[in-house]
């Protein structure tokens, strides 16, 4: 199982903004480390993101649940209100918390398997 959190799943938006002045991304790297790039026969996928995320990590990490699902991967796109890849982070440790009964529902499921 793999949990996703409010990802940068395509680094080419980077490459074109002023933070790659520091960053000095190749092509070669963009491409390697672009998981939106590399989608291929793997573990069942949580992609998580906040609702109080910036705008950019919201589509990446819709568009990369779509891009795995579009590929027959079973990947679920799961929106936490109010949250940000800070706060999801805590979620994790909240018994009741919606991102946790994801991640136990998709490893009971793995282990039924």
């Amino acid at each position: 199982m793999t949990l996703a959190v409010s990802g940068l799943f395509d680094l080419e938006p980077i490459s074109l903004s002023w933070l790659n002045d520091k960053l000095q991304l190749t092509s070669t790297e963009i491409n390697d480390y672009s998981p939106l790039r590399h989608i291929g026969r793997g573990s069942r996928t949580i992609v998580s993101v906040g609702g109080a995320e910036l705008t950019e990590l919201v589509r990446h990490s819709t568009e990369y649940s779509e891009a795995c699902r579009a590929k027959g991967e079973a990947a679920a796109l799961l929106s936490l209100a109010g949250r940000t890849h800070f706060t999801i982070l805590q979620d994790l440790a909240t018994p009741d918390s919606p991102i946790l009964g994801a991640v136990l529902e998709a490893m009971a499921s793995v282990r039924a398997s």
